[in-house]
């Protein structure tokens, strides 16, 4: 659903099933934006997210997506840029790539 309400807002988006595979992505196509779930197998969220800002990935932003797995300050202590839990609404978690991403595919 999420991949799809993206993709209908003009965004390009890249799937990983677990944080190993999004992490080689993100080393091979440098987004913009990472929405990085909190529970992925492997690398997890607040891990991947620190490795972007460890290695100084600026220009990436990252979305921590959480269904209550971590608080929104621990999602700032790992550098994420934007928090938003799965029971928000839709429409808060595509406001947050707009505004991380202004510009659409």
């Amino acid at each position: 659903m999420v991949r799809t309400a993206l993709q209908l807002d003009g965004f390009h988006v890249l799937e990983a099933s677990n944080g190993q595979t999004a992490w080689e992505l993100i080393l091979a196509r440098r987004p913009v934006v990472v929405l990085a779930d909190v529970q992925m197998p492997g690398i997890g969220g607040l891990e991947l997210t620190a490795r972007i800002k460890a290695h100084a990935y600026h220009e990436t932003k990252v979305i921590l997506f959480t269904g209550g797995m971590a608080t929104e300050k621990q999602a700032q202590m790992a550098g994420a840029d934007a928090y938003v839990t799965k029971s928000a609404p839709l429409s808060e978690l595509r406001a947050a790539v707009r505004r991380l991403c202004p510009r659409t595919a």
